[in-house]
Parts: structure tokens; sequence; C-alpha cells
């Protein structure tokens, strides 16, 4: 792999030779990047100005990974540029990025560059930085000074026009997830002649003021109120509770300060549906966990809690750069150039005018993202783009999951809007970033989606099957065995003592569901009333030791899910009239009110209907 680079003013006056889009020089763009002749994967970097609007001032240099089609025979059918969001780093995820992609890179290239101030791209570094500590903040910004003020969303797309070019690229095709949706879009709107296609999956949304939509925690918060919704409207078991998941949540929330639970703060309970709902357990057991408290049964909603509280980002020096983007570029209800202290009054007033957080107050979801950004000063104004630019007419797709929490489906519409010749896709039970796989049962078919796009930008998407329901949430906790519903089929002697064995396996390989990632933070867990879950994530498997999902009844044993997420029990179920052998199979991608359970007990095989509790 070759390592290579190159000063902007080699991009900008152009060297001769071939483009990297296989094209004679004098009939596209002049390359001046070595990389541009590359036939197998090449890193390079580019010297850029620190503040575009100051081209002889400061450099920085922004790194990049550049990625030939597979096919060197023919010439090159474009250019695709990805980033995958998150953080500002891409080249990091090159092996992954391109197995999104797979066989669209035949015949196109693949571009990845970090955003400035990550990764490759003159890295911003503080070392005490720690999100869950505010205290934290400013003193970041004191080590970084000024300068920071420059890395900024607006900044990174003039970067990426800058590598283009130096590639002797004519025209790409952009791809973005989640954050990387910015640069996309920002790109597209300020670069329009250079961009063939865009790709957009789990948008933010770039405001008609050129900042992108507030990206704080109450944004998630109203997007979580209207999934909880959601999520219970799809399952007949949460429907004949008769509450609305949102009135339960209320209702606790106002208990939890009259009646304060050690584990269940209203600040764990914030962080759970804001941070969490998209997770299939949590997603599974939130609306019940919520009527189980509410009915004085605190332990379904404490284990998930604690799991959510489990699942935190380490302190990261290479945070500092997600103030400055967030912060930056990102929408506020405050004043940007005021000080922290007028910012911090402002912030109070907007959430005392529109009650965002009801019932929660903002005392008790602190620290929380917007306080991050009160505290990082802006020295100046920084759209990404223009205020009131139009974005252009050309193909665009855009696809959201409809649990998606962080980029909710509010935005893709808003983004579709933004682009005359865009295309929606709204996946039921769809997470966020679904196309780049990990945690999402749906990944297949949105990188299908996606792939078929950036092969043929024109042709529509039209039908698709992205629509299957991952999960079916539950509607309650039953406390003992004989409060389970009882399941159909099978010889009678049989069906009343497998119920609560059924039930048990279900709980705990919820945990491996393709669309929760609770295990590899939370590898050991409480059985709900009893026993201890042991998890392993890479071999997805899960170990029970006297596991009690209701009192009454203990579970031994192990469950394994094979890649096609089926799971396959091997168990020893204990209750009053003593022990047997319980082996159970069944898909963990519930889709309909009853579970289909193949069972053998006590050496009897039969298939069993089993409904959702």
């Amino acid at each position: 792999m070759g390592a290579v680079s190159v000063a902007l003013l080699s991009a900008t006056t152009g060297l001769a030779g071939a483009t990297a889009n296989g094209d004679p020089g004098e009939h596209g763009p002049i390359a001046s990047h070595e990389c541009a002749q590359a036939t197998e994967p090449c890193d390079g970097d580019l010297l850029v100005p620190l503040n575009w609007a100051d081209p002889h001032g400061e450099q920085i240099e922004v790194g990049f990974h550049w990625i030939p089609r597979a096919d060197q025979e023919v010439p090159a059918d474009g250019t695709v540029f990805f980033h995958g969001g998150g953080s500002g780093q891409a080249i990091a995820a090159a092996e992954s990025y391109a197995a999104v992609l797979g066989p669209v890179l035949e015949h196109k290239n693949l571009l990845l560059m970090d955003a400035r101030g990550w990764g490759e791209s003159s890295p911003l570094f503080c070392e005490d930085i720690d999100m869950t500590r505010p205290e934290t903040v400013a003193p970041c910004a004191e080590v970084l000074g000024e300068r920071q003020q420059w890395f900024t969303s607006d900044q990174t797309v003039q970067d990426l026009d800058a590598v283009r070019a130096a590639l002797g690229v004519d025209r790409m095709l952009l791809f973005g997830n989640s954050y990387g949706t910015v640069f996309a879009q920002g790109y597209a709107a300020r670069f329009a002649g250079h961009v063939e296609a865009v790709l957009l999956d789990s948008p933010m949304v770039i405001q008609d003021d050129g900042y992108v939509h507030s990206h704080f925690h109450h944004d998630f918060y109203v997007a979580a109120r209207e999934v909880l919704g959601e999520l219970c409207a799809e399952s007949a078991a949460c429907r004949v509770m008769g509450r609305e998941p949102v009135e339960l949540l209320d209702t606790v929330v106002t208990s939890l300060r009259t009646e304060p639970d050690p584990i269940v703060t209203p600040a764990a309970l914030f962080n759970l549906v804001t941070t969490w709902l998209f997770d299939a357990a949590v997603g599974t057991e939130i609306t019940a966990a919520l009527s189980s408290l509410d009915a004085g049964d605190p332990a379904p909603l404490r284990r998930i809690v604690a799991a959510g509280a489990a699942m935190q980002t380490p302190p990261d020096p290479e945070q500092a750069a997600v103030l400055t983007m967030l912060c930056g570029t990102g929408a506020t209800p405050w004043d940007r150039l005021a000080d922290a202290e007028v910012r911090a009054e402002q912030l109070d007033e907007f959430y005392r005018k529109t009650g965002v957080l009801e019932p929660f107050t903002s005392a008790e979801i602190q620290p929380n993202s917007a306080q991050r950004c009160v505290d990082w000063p802006t020295h100046r104004e920084a759209p990404v783009v223009p205020p009131g630019i139009a974005f252009p007419a050309m193909p665009v797709l855009v696809m959201v999951g409809r649990l998606d929490t962080a980029t909710p489906v509010a935005n893709a519409r808003a983004v579709a809007a933004r682009f005359p010749d865009a295309e929606l896709v709204e996946v039921p039970f769809g997470n966020h970033a679904d196309s780049l796989g990990g945690a999402s049962p749906h990944t297949t078919c949105t990188r299908e989606l996606g792939r078929e796009f950036l092969l043929d930008p024109q042709r529509p998407v039209g039908a698709h099957d992205c629509d299957g329901r991952a999960y079916v949430p539950y509607g309650s906790f039953p406390r003992a065995a004989a409060d389970l519903p009882g399941v159909r089929g099978g010889p009678e002697e049989h069906r009343d003592r497998v119920t609560a064995g059924v039930a048990t396996a279900a709980d705990a390989a919820l945990r491996l569901h393709p669309a929760s990632r609770m295990a590899p933070f939370a590898p050991e867990l409480p059985g709900l009333r009893g026993g201890k879950l042991a998890y392993d994530f890479v071999e997805r498997t899960v170990e029970l030791a006297d596991v009690r999902f209701v009192h009454d009844v203990a579970v031994d044993g192990e469950i394994i899910v094979d890649s096609e997420h089926r799971a396959r029990a091997t168990l020893v179920v204990t209750d009053h009239h003593g022990g047997y052998e319980l082996d159970l199979a069944w898909s963990l991608l519930g889709r309909t009110a009853d579970q289909r359970v193949d069972a053998v007990v006590d050496g009897v095989p039969f298939t069993l209907a089993v409904p959702r509790f």
C-alpha cells in the first residue's frame, strides 16, 4: 500500500497524467496526486488552508485513502466518496466500508477522507476530555485555543473538494451515514457540478440557515416519545395494556421524584429512552417494564436501566473533535457568539418555553450534549452551506429506520424535501445507519438498496422488502409461572410445564438478537428474578445458571445462536414438580403475535405456538 503526500499548490496547478476516473487528462481534471495512478489501495495526504478564506495562512494536513476499482482492464465507471459518520474518521474503517459497497467497487473507485481534527487529518487531542464530565469541556477548549474554530464541517467540505481535484476526479457519487450525511449534503449543495448522485442513510438535517439541526438530547427525546408509541402499536400484547407508553413514562418519572429508586433514576431513564430505544432488547421490554414499575415491580426496568448504564463510551482524547464539529456547525437555541453564562441562561429559557423535556427537568438530565456545547466556545459563524442555498436537482436516495431516535424519520423527510429529485425509503423497525451493518436484521436489504442506487442512480428504487418486523414488544412481565400465557400445541401434559422454560430462554436470547448491542457491553447480567446470564458475543452464546425469569422456575443450560439468527437451547428446568430436560429451537426474528418453537421434553419432540406476554 502506498503512502504519498502533496501540497495544495500542486493540487490546484495540476500535473500531467491520467485522471482517477481513467479518462485522458486533457478531457477532464488533471490529477496531481500520485494516488490517482495507483492500481492498489493508496494512502495519501494533502496540505490545505486551516481557514479556506485565508489560503496563504496556516496549512494543515488532510489524510485520505484511495481504493482503485477492482477491474483495471477498463476505465473507472465513477468514484464513490463514503463517510460513515459517528466520529469524523473514515480511513480506519476502510475494510468494512469496502464490504458495505461490495460489487460497486468492481468498476468504481472508493475515496475515504478523515474529517479535519480526526484520524489522519490533523487530529485534535485533549487528554482529559470526558463527555460525561462537563467540567472538562471548557479547559479542553482553552488548550486548543481559537484555532479550534476552523475544525468544522464547512471547512471539511472544502477539504473534500481539494482532495477530489488532486485525484483528478470530475464527479463523485456521495454516500453518507449519520453525520457523514452532513458532509455529503454540504458538498452536494456547494459543489453540485462535481456530484453525480447522493445516497444518505439516517440523515441529519441542514437547516435553511445553513446549520445542522441540533443533535442534542432534547431532540432525541422528542423522537423517542414517538418511537415508544410506534413500538407499542405493533404489538397486540402491548396494546391491551390500555395505556399509552408516553403516559406510562410520564407517570413513572413523576413517581420517581416522590419514591426514588436506587437504580432507576430520572437521569438513567432519560439516557435509556434517548440513547438505547432502538436496541431490540430495550425496545422489546421498555413499555412492559414501565408498566411493571408503575404496578410496584421494579425488577424489569432496573435490569434494562443497569444494562444501559454499562453501555457507555469510554473517554477518548479525540472527542475534542466531536465538540468542534457538533458545536461549531450545529444549530443552537442560544446566541452562538455569547459567553457561556449567557448561553446557559438562554438554554434554560428555551427549555422553559418549549417544555421539550417534560416531564423531565434540565437538572435531571445533566450532563447532556446541549450543556457541553454551552461550555464550548464558538468564535465565528460557521454554517455548513450558505444560508438559503438551493439544493440541486440530482438523483438522491434517502433511507431511514422508523425506530431511529438519533436521526428520526422527520429528519429524513425534511432532507428528502430539500432535494427536488429525492426518493425516500422508510424502514419499519429499522435502526440507525442499518446499511453499515453491526446490529441490524435489515442490513442486507438496505445495503442492497444502496448498492443498486450507486450502480444505477437513474433507476427508481420503487418497491422493496425492507419492511420485516424484527421483534414484537412485550405487554407485561409475569412474576410467577401461573401468570404466563399458556402455549398451544404438543402433548397436553407438557404444555404448562414448558411455558416458563420457553419464556426464560426467549428472554435470555434476546440480548443476542441481531438488533441488540447489549451483550458486548454487559457480558454478565442477572436473571430477571435471580440467577446469572453469561454472554459470549463473539461466539453468540449465553450460559444460564439458576436463571429465574419468573420466581418459581429455575433454568440452567446454554443457548447458541447461529448465523441465520436461530437459537438452540439445551436446558434443565426445575419447578415445584422437579427437574426435566428441555431442548428448544426458534428464530430470534419474531414477526408475529405467536412465536413458533420446536421443543423436545424428556426426549419427546413437538412444536409449540407461544403467545407474547
